[in-house]
């Protein structure tokens, strides 16, 4: 029952995080295409992480050690809520894969200051 509600507050916590996330990119000037990319990519990288931990119980039945099945079923599936609190713990926003997400898609967007920014300031001409 644990997993169960444990699973129940990831989804409604990532349904906040998702609508936080777009509002704030477009508040923040982004088009709601790329508002949206953005988010979606956060999104993907949530998704990859948890089927990465997921995926060790693929193709994993036995039909003939039912135990053994179930045994990497509840191993992949506690694997994934591990995951998942580490989402809740550091809000999203703080998790290292979000964070890396907003880090490239800040570089990719970084204008770079023109060389006569110095001489076109007032403090410059004064001296």
């Amino acid at each position: 029952m644990e997993c169960l509600i444990e699973s129940k507050r990831f989804i409604s916590e990532l349904c906040h995080f998702i609508s936080r996330d777009y509002a704030k990119c477009l508040h923040r000037g982004h088009s709601k295409k790329e508002a949206w990319k953005i988010t979606a990519i956060c999104v993907r990288w949530i998704f990859e992480a948890l089927h990465s931990e997921r995926i060790t119980a693929r193709d994993i039945l036995d039909q003939n050690d039912a135990d053994f099945s179930c045994a990497k079923y509840l191993w992949a599936m506690w694997k994934a809520h591990t995951v998942m609190a580490s989402y809740l713990k550091s809000r999203f926003y703080e998790h290292q894969s979000i964070m890396a997400v907003i880090s490239h898609h800040l570089m990719d967007n970084y204008v770079k200051p023109d060389d006569t920014w110095l001489q076109k300031s007032p403090l410059w001409k004064n001296k």
